[in-house]
């Protein structure tokens, strides 16, 4: 059966109809990125007042209480390193409340910051082990005589002390003992090795069948010319 000319024309049409409405629409073309502006750099006023005194000239003006003479008096005198941290002092075996037995001590500081030095600070302290003679925890304390302070950068101080003064301010009971940088970095400048420690924990460590085995406290070591 032969179709006429026009009618093969008219089916070829619909037939592109059909296809092109089959065929999906190609999505519009995304928008162009927006370019965001640069930030403004960000302005913290830490800037100090013009008026500001600080460092010696204001420790020279202030007026202090009772409770920080001793601070101040230690920096007026010009320390060249001062350094603060946990102190753990071990006996073996531990002291007992009033039952004598002789004992050995050492001790160790970690944890350490130095807010004076020269750069170099405190990695740790050890303490040199001494022996105690029929001691108690209320025998008068003795301090280390000798310890050994390793620094940052590799090098390291033997200190030689003594003169341990105890004192009790509040519930604190600070031994404080003084000496000298016998070798080392910072050799023969003064140093002076202060330990707080608690005296209710003291006693409660006291109080235990083995005694009182381990005590911790705050030490404070500080180098000052001679």
């Amino acid at each position: 059966m032969e179709f006429p000319a026009a009618r093969w024309c008219c089916l070829l049409m619909l037939a592109a109809g059909r296809v092109g409405a089959a065929e999906p629409e190609a999505p519009p073309p995304a928008p162009a990125p927006v370019q965001a502006e640069p930030a403004a750099p960000a302005t913290a006023e830490t800037a100090v007042a013009e008026d500001a005194v600080w460092g010696e000239e204001a420790l020279m003006q202030a007026d202090f209480p009772p409770e920080w003479q001793k601070a101040a008096e230690t920096l007026t005198q010009g320390p060249r390193v001062v350094c603060s941290g946990v102190s753990t002092q071990l006996h073996t075996p531990g002291l007992l409340l009033v039952t004598p037995q002789d004992s050995s001590a050492r001790g160790k500081l970690l944890f350490i910051a130095c807010p004076i030095s020269d750069g170099v600070v405190m990695k740790t302290v050890s303490v040199e082990a001494r022996a105690l003679k029929g001691a108690t925890c209320l025998t008068k304390p003795e301090g280390p005589k000798a310890a050994t302070v390793a620094w940052s950068n590799g090098e390291s101080s033997v200190l030689e002390l003594k003169d341990a003064e105890a004192t009790v301010e509040g519930d604190l009971r600070v031994l404080t003992s003084k000496g000298t940088v016998k070798a080392g970095r910072h050799q023969g400048q003064a140093v002076s090795f202060s330990t707080s420690v608690s005296l209710t924990t003291t006693l409660a460590g006291c109080m235990q069948p083995s005694g009182l085995a381990t005590n911790t406290g705050i030490t404070t070591v500080t180098f000052t010319e001679p």
